[in-house]
């Protein structure tokens, strides 16, 4: 009688070419996750790890075997540790698609981070950051993918954003049009000197707000080349894209959650 197999048993699975193994490996690491900074928890020394609501252990998949192992430091590094972001101590981060979201400008400012590929910035820090110097921070040097997210909370103002529920929530993102709006026109103006676009709309919307931040960073990109930023300053393409963010509560069922 031929041997019985469990349905998590692959005994021809050495026989498979290395690729398609390297593939397996890598489709079995967690789906893409949130990382957002805890404001609660902001060190006086930038030597301590960085702290977020929801943080993680490295895959259990990469102990299987050293092709595991391989694989899965090939799409992710540990980061966010001890002295300024090392990978002592760090949390493991999969560079091709986990993210970091600044909700707001204080998480924006207090915690710089470097490498990110892939970036979430709320509408407020868009427009309050991102129109004036944050096309030339370090946080955005590594960045191929800015996303810009919308949340409203019916208790607040459009753009006031609260952290307070952050531990026991989870971001939930809907794609926006360019012809989705974003902002109130009034609410924004005094934060501009230049043209506006726009000029005879209510409401500002994501095609609005776009061409805004593409301008802003090809003026920089422009600048003169012997600003120190430039250094890092990515210059080659970007991927500009917007959400509506929802938040719903934190079941907590992914089995590699440390915090």
């Amino acid at each position: 009688m031929a041997p019985q197999h469990s349905r998590m048993d692959f005994p021809r699975f050495q026989e498979l070419p290395a690729e398609i193994k390297r593939k397996i490996w890598i489709e079995a690491l967690p789906a893409p996750r949130i990382y957002e900074p805890n404001n609660h928890a902001t060190w006086i020394s930038v030597n301590h790890p960085t702290r977020f609501y929801r943080e993680y252990y490295p895959p259990r998949v990469r102990e299987t075997c050293k092709d595991a192992y391989d694989a899965c430091m090939s799409v992710g590094r540990f980061t966010f540790g001890y002295f300024d972001n090392s990978n002592i101590r760090g949390l493991w981060y999969n560079e091709t698609q986990d993210a970091v979201y600044y909700a707001t400008c204080d998480q924006w400012y207090n915690t710089p981070l470097k490498g990110l590929r892939k970036i979430y910035i709320s509408i407020e820090v868009a427009l309050l950051i991102f129109l004036e110097e944050g096309f030339k921070t370090q946080t955005l040097g590594a960045c191929r993918h800015l996303v810009v997210a919308l949340y409203l909370d019916k208790r607040r103002e459009v753009g006031d954003v609260r952290t307070e529920g952050f531990a026991t929530t989870v971001p939930v993102f809907r794609d926006m049009r360019d012809d989705d709006i974003m902002v109130e026109k009034s609410a924004v103006m005094h934060y501009f000197t230049g043209p506006f676009p726009g000029l005879f709309e209510k409401f500002l919307t994501w095609g609005h707000v776009k061409g805004m931040l593409l301008q802003k960073r090809e003026e920089i990109i422009l600048e003169n080349s012997n600003e120190p930023w430039n250094a890092w300053m990515n210059k080659g393409p970007l991927l500009l894209e917007a959400v509506e963010v929802f938040r719903k509560p934190d079941v907590g069922m992914d089995p590699e959650r440390l915090s």
